[in-house]
């Protein structure tokens, strides 16, 4: 066992010294490492935002009143949803899976682990969004009269 380490490292010294595979510095790694983590977080915005939309639109559906304001805003946000957005996940997601493939320390898990533990997560933080009203251009502060709120709800009058 002990001559196959040494024949293997000399082996690989020897292919340095050749030039037919090259070392990397240490930055190089901490950079791929950095890129897979914000590609990750990217996607997961994305399909956070993707999933506040769809959970928008099942709350509507799910609604038995006629609720005309509700049915506008959903069609205005459908309307205005940057559809781009899809790609834009569908292309970080496949970056994230091709570096943590290539380069990561997680290589042993399967693909699809990782493509369901983004989903999931950002599922999740879509829901929450869509719960809360964060990024919903109708909770802008406004009262029903249109208009601005100065203050707390106490302090108004």
């Amino acid at each position: 066992m002990n001559k196959d380490k040494h024949s293997i490292s000399d082996d690989v010294m020897e292919r340095i010294k050749n030039g037919e595979i090259h070392m990397r510095p240490a930055i190089y790694f901490s950079l791929l490492s950095s890129l897979t983590v914000v590609a990750g977080i990217f996607a997961g915005i994305a399909m956070a935002y993707i999933s506040s939309i769809i959970f928008f639109w099942i709350k509507t559906l799910s609604i038995n009143a006629k609720a005309y304001g509700l049915r506008r805003n959903l069609a205005e946000t459908i309307a205005a949803f940057p559809w781009w957005t899809v790609i834009i996940f569908c292309a970080l997601t496949a970056l994230t899976v091709l570096l943590v493939r290539r380069y990561g320390h997680i290589y042993k898990h399967r693909t699809r682990y990782i493509i369901l533990t983004i989903i999931a997560v950002a599922t999740i933080a879509g829901f929450i969004m869509s719960s809360f009203g964060i990024g919903d251009l109708n909770h802008s502060g406004r009262n029903s009269q249109g208009t601005v709120q100065k203050g707390p709800w106490w302090q108004n009058k």
